[in-house]
């Protein structure tokens, strides 16, 4: 939420690009914004994670993540380069101790071999799939219910995490090979003007 802005609403792209630099002006900073991984045609009415019904919009992402700690997170995120060579990728640090890997354009055909169109346990079977496989091809250990989960929500870049206070911020493979844990978090720390040039 936007601290005394709004509060546990959800609100379409559209409307956060105009909310955010209004609450920013009044001195309101985002703090735990956070977007599905898959579109949803009535998220206001999700029902439970066992409820097949509701109808997805398009496949949406999938999510990686090694939460272990931010080293292990930044190496894995390297890896996926060949791990993953014909994905659309990005590479989004929590804030706290994770890199998340966006596949932004996430076709489960690719890993189930058929079309799920409104079937989801097909989409929840093609994440299954696609973190079996890579899970497999790496040593480093990944958190199965980030991937799995087809009503994720991940942190919007340019928020801040609600633990630490450091920005939610998107790096690329360049600059991950060069940064280290420490110096990711260093520059991700929060100053009262980091915001207002930001572009929603």
């Amino acid at each position: 939420s936007l601290h005394n802005l709004f509060n546990k609403r959800t609100f379409n792209q559209k409307k956060l690009k105009t909310l955010i630099p209004e609450g920013i002006q009044k001195g309101f900073f985002p703090i735990r914004l956070f977007q599905s991984s898959t579109c949803w045609l009535n998220p206001r009415i999700m029902g439970k994670k066992t409820d097949f019904r509701q109808i997805m919009v398009g496949y949406g992402m999938a999510v990686l993540e090694s939460d272990q700690n931010l080293d292990q997170s930044i190496q894995f995120a390297i890896q996926c380069r060949s791990l993953l060579p014909e994905e659309k990728l990005r590479f989004v640090y929590t804030g706290n101790k994770s890199i998340h890997v966006w596949l932004t354009s996430f076709q489960p055909k690719k890993w189930v071999g058929r079309d799920c169109n409104v079937d989801l346990e097909c989409h929840l079977e093609a994440r299954k799939s696609l973190f079996e496989k890579i899970q497999s091809r790496t040593e480093i250990e990944l958190d199965p219910q980030t991937t799995v989960d087809i009503r994720r929500l991940v942190p919007i870049v340019g928020s801040l995490n609600g633990f630490t206070g450091r920005m939610v911020s998107e790096f690329n493979l360049e600059d991950l090979e060069k940064l280290k844990a420490y110096k990711i978090r260093e520059i991700t720390r929060y100053k009262q003007n980091l915001f207002i040039n930001q572009n929603y």
